[in-house]
């Protein structure tokens, strides 16, 4: 299956389409400019932009720099303020016309890291 994967980072999205399979980067990663303004409207524009750079209309994985619960956003320790209780899954699924499913970022890197890394086929507990 393939996937565009997004991470949402301080300095600006990335964007590339994964095989979730392998494990894999299979396209040339793109980029948006710096982002200055983290507002719910903007990021959701640059996140239009990034899509629309991949002319993309599968699903869509997002890493997001906020704690997460099921895709509400708890926290705004790394964005505005304005983003605390906001539907991201739906909101990005609206713009995009995709299926986006957003966690916190650092769960994303565990999660990768766990599947495909370091940790595949191991047992026990991960903290991250």
């Amino acid at each position: 299956m393939e996937v565009l994967g997004i991470d949402i980072g301080s300095y600006g999205i990335k964007g590339a389409i994964v095989n979730t399979v392998l494990g894999e980067i299979i396209s040339k990663k793109k980029t948006t400019g710096e982002l200055e303004d983290t507002r719910p409207h903007k990021l959701i524009s640059k996140m239009h932009d990034i899509v629309k750079q991949f002319d993309w209309d599968g699903p869509i994985g997002c890493a997001f720099p906020a704690a997460m619960n099921r895709g509400i956003v708890l926290s705004a320790n790394r964005i505005n303020e304005a983003w605390v209780d906001a539907d991201a899954d739906h909101l990005f699924s609206e713009i995009t016309g995709c299926s986006v499913n957003v966690i916190n970022d650092t769960d994303a890197t565990g999660l990768a890291e766990m599947t495909f890394g370091a940790g595949k086929n191991q047992k026990g507990t991960t903290i991250v």
